[in-house]
């Protein structure tokens, strides 16, 4: 059985504040990040 992948954008005020969020959630800090994006 394959699992499935998916991908989620979602458009944010503040990534610094979003990547601490996400950060606690997942726990785990994001695979890439550039100017204005992060990837979990």
């Amino acid at each position: 059985m394959e699992a499935f992948k998916f991908h989620i954008s979602l458009n944010v005020s503040s990534i610094e504040k979003t990547n601490e969020f996400y950060s606690k959630l997942f726990g785990q800090e994001p695979v890439k990040v550039k100017e204005g994006y992060s990837k979990y």
